[in-house]
């Protein structure tokens, strides 16, 4: 069968800061799996939908004969993107519709602990101002579009429930952030069992992380300012550059006692309906304070 001609056979669908990355990356060094190297965003935004399958599974064409394919896009997930420009609500829709078995693997990240990631992550992207708390995030009107967008791509029961309403469960491996950080090689050994390939070793490779380097703020304003090539440009400036010359840095920013107050609150019905839904206990941490600080990330 050409290449060219073959359908996913599994999609990483989320959630974003959750470890997608590492996943990714992991699976790609299996030998029997080729995924692209970059999100290819076809089922989510218009443009790329607009463009029609055979765009989409050229992206596949160097994949060997006994490869299983797949591809990450953790903004599949997001079926409450409701008017953001550009994207649909109807991803699940379009996914089913295009292959209605195929397979798809969620991480899941406690939504307070993605939340902070994904600030940090708008720091560097300057979206956000680099040195303002979450608290002054979450009272800031000329930044409420951009929280609403972040709130909303943690309500996992409401993204999910879209999907079980046209997919079968075992369709849809759900895993968790805290157990990749605990124990990756078990992580990767489910993975591969759901997936149906070889397991592939333990390895002090699979504790990798992914996406870290020390942003500078200059980076940010540049890379904030800029948009198309420039702007690619400037991303790796501040990585591969900047970062490591004596530039004021972006530090992970702080979550106050009223920001982590509001995001309980606005957090706490979707997590109460999320284990029976995945049929899944959430891991300890997410329910206890004690987990709220200073997190690093794998991706």
């Amino acid at each position: 069968m050409n290449s060219i001609n073959r359908k996913p056979d599994f999609l990483i669908i989320g959630v974003q800061k959750s470890a997608t990355t590492w996943l990714h990356e992991r699976l790609r060094k299996h030998p029997d799996v080729y995924m692209p190297c970059n999100e290819l965003h076809y089922f989510d935004k218009n443009d790329n939908f607009k463009k029609g399958d055979q765009w989409y599974l050229k992206n596949f064409k160097h994949a060997l004969r006994h490869q299983i394919i797949g591809e990450k896009t953790p903004d599949y997930i997001w079926t409450n993107c409701d008017g953001t420009p550009g994207l649909s609500e109807n991803k699940h829709k379009r996914i089913h519709s295009f292959s209605p078995n195929i397979k798809m693997i969620v991480i899941l990240r406690n939504p307070i602990e993605r939340i902070v990631s994904a600030v940090h992550h708008n720091m560097r992207l300057g979206r956000i101002p680099a040195r303002m708390t979450i608290d002054e995030l979450m009272k800031s009107e000329a930044h409420e579009v951009i929280v609403d967008r972040m709130l909303k791509r943690g309500l996992y029961s409401k993204q999910l429930r879209a999907y079980y309403e046209i997919f079968e469960k075992s369709q849809i491996q759900v895993l968790f952030h805290d157990d990749i950080k605990l124990n990756p090689d078990h992580v990767l050994k489910r993975v591969q069992g759901f997936l149906g390939i070889d397991e592939l070793p333990a390895s002090d490779d699979n504790a990798k992380r992914y996406n870290e380097f020390n942003a500078t703020e200059l980076g940010a304003l540049l890379i904030g300012m800029s948009s198309g090539a420039l702007n690619s440009m400037f991303l790796k400036l501040d990585r591969y550059l900047l970062s490591h010359l004596p530039f004021s840095k972006i530090s992970y920013p702080v979550l106050g006692d009223f920001a982590e107050s509001q995001l309980i609150d606005y957090y706490a019905h979707d997590l109460e309906e999320l284990p029976d839904l995945i049929c899944q206990d959430l891991p300890v941490a997410w329910t206890s304070s004690s987990s709220l600080g200073q997190w690093g990330s794998l991706a």
